[in-house]
């Protein structure tokens, strides 16, 4: 065994320990030594994903969000495989809402995970979410019908009614309800199709299309 094969052993053991002994603190108190120490960012990426998940939840999602920022894109796919799909149906709301937290989190890198490598997850999302129409270069905007947003003239979309309400549930932290969760999810989609516009634009139009 090489010097570097010992030095590579040796840090996935530290790793390790460090893991355990952050795991058995209170989440609040481990969310603080993840925040604050040095290297946090191989910490928190060695956790299995199964455990970093249960570490988001033990937080609260919405206190984890510098733990979410800081999570690899196999966590992240984790996190949306676990809260999002049940079988073979997605829930829509609990899609806007991890989808959300992660645009909250890092929004350029959401954007760009989308775009390279989470583009199906996102297409068969917006298909339930968005209506999308191309202009013809003859054609008038005030012909493609109320409410369509466009960022380029070319592609509009409008939002959809919601596929299905989230169930109303006071104890939530991250999802509103009513009028205020409709507006909430409006902007949250107009925000999400922004970013991934200015990171990829012909992407954006790839997946906007796809996703009809």
């Amino acid at each position: 065994m090489t010097s570097e094969d010992k030095n590579r052993i040796a840090k996935l053991q530290d790793l390790k320990k460090e893991r355990e002994r952050l795991l058995s603190l209170p989440s609040e108190t481990a969310l603080e030594h993840l925040v604050s120490e040095k290297g946090t960012i191989a910490i928190v990426h060695s956790f299995p994903p199964e455990d970093f998940h249960l570490l988001v939840r033990d937080i609260g999602a919405q206190n984890a969000l510098p733990l979410l920022a800081m999570a690899s894109n196999r966590q992240w796919e984790y996190i949306l495989d676990i809260e999002t799909w049940h079988k073979d149906r997605m829930d829509f709301p609990a899609a806007t809402e991890w989808l959300n937290l992660l645009l909250s989190a890092d929004p350029t890198r959401l954007a760009e995970w989308c775009a390279k490598e989470n583009d199906a997850f996102l297409e068969f999302f917006l298909l339930h979410n968005v209506e999308v129409r191309v202009r013809e270069y003859d054609e008038s905007p005030s012909e493609l019908g109320k409410d369509f947003i466009t960022f380029d003239e070319t592609f509009y979309f409008r939002i959809l009614d919601p596929p299905f309400l989230p169930e109303t549930n006071a104890e939530s932290e991250t999802t509103p309800h009513g009028d205020q969760y409709l507006k909430h999810r409006r902007d949250f989609l107009i925000q999400l199709l922004q970013r991934l516009s200015n990171v990829d634009h012909h992407r954006f139009q790839d997946i906007l299309l796809e996703s009809t």
